[in-house]
């Protein structure tokens, strides 16, 4: 079962920058990373679009490996 990121049953967390851009290339507080809130993967988030929540490596016993964006589920699930 396919289950959206955006269910209340879903958690993950937007991790901000704690530093200068001088740092790490984001505003203090800007976020800088999504994570997962059961297993701890974690991506970047990126002014380029890059990487989203289907790719987050998340841990094989991870119950929310199966977490996908309304969008993929539209385009891969819908047809």
């Amino acid at each position: 079962m396919v289950r959206s990121f955006s269910s209340s049953e879903t958690h993950f967390r937007l991790i901000k920058s704690e530093t200068s851009v001088g740092q790490d290339g984001y505003r203090k507080g800007e976020p800088k990373a999504m994570e997962c809130a059961s297993c701890g993967a974690k991506v970047p988030i990126t002014r380029e679009p890059s990487v989203s929540i289907e790719e987050l490596p998340h841990c094989s016993n991870c119950d929310q490996r199966d977490v996908k964006s309304e969008y993929w589920i539209e385009r891969f699930l819908d047809d």
